[in-house]
This record gives C-alpha cells, structure tokens and sequence, in this order.
C-alpha cells in the first residue's frame, strides 16, 4: 500500500511540473494575445496565391514579356514616348538605392510581423505543391 501512494505522489508532482513547465512555456511564446483568425486568414491567401502561381504564372510571364517587348517595339519606332523615370517614381523604384529600401522595408516588416510572415508563406508553400 505504501508504494501506491508513493506512485501517485510521484504522479501528481510529475504533473506539477509539467503544468509549470507549460505555463513557463506560455508566457514566453505569448500565444494567448496571438490573433488565429488573421493567422489562418494569412495562411488561407498564401494557399491561394500559391495554388494560382502554380497554375498561371507561366501564361502571367508570357503576357508580361510580351506587353514589355511591344512597348519597346512601339518606343522604337518613336510611335508612343515612355518617360520611364516616371515608371519608376510611381513603382516606388528609383534606381539601386530603391531597390535596397524597398528589400529594408520588406524585411523590416516581416520581422514586425512574423507569425502572419511564417503562416502566409506555410499557406504559400502547401498551395503550391497542390497546385
């Protein structure tokens, strides 16, 4: 009889620790203030958009080559003016300079958001092996 109580005291201070543990745990990942409707909703777009690059992305590059390919024909032979500095300045590129603020910017607002970062690209990659 006395072995049995030792196992269950055994058993409850187990269970003790590991409640502790699981606490410890949840103060430190925070995931009680995490949002799981933005996050599946992150996820549920990066599923579609991958699916859809998957399946269209291919045809979307060939009409971007070729809409880029007429313009510059068209530019060619002087029958429409491309002012392409203005291009850029409403893209929000101008030059390497740009291109490096946009890659800060975008990096910066991954780190600023990284679980609907991870989640848009874990739906993203799920979409587009099933696409």
């Amino acid at each position: 009889m006395n072995s049995m109580t030792n196992n269950g005291a055994a058993a409850q201070s187990f269970m003790e620790r590991v409640k502790t543990q699981y606490e410890a745990f949840m103060q430190k990942v925070n995931l009680a203030d995490v949002n799981w409707k933005e996050i599946g909703s992150y996820m549920v777009v990066g599923f579609v958009a991958g699916f859809l690059t998957k399946r269209y992305l291919r045809g979307v590059i060939l009409i971007g080559i070729i809409v880029v390919v007429a313009l510059k024909g068209l530019e060619y032979y002087h029958l429409i003016e491309i002012n392409w500095e203005h291009v850029q300045s409403l893209a929000g590129v101008t030059g390497v300079d740009g291109m490096k603020g946009i890659f800060e910017t975008t990096l910066a607002l991954i780190r600023n958001n990284l679980t609907i970062a991870i989640s848009s690209i874990i739906g993203f990659v799920v979409g587009y092996k099933i696409g």
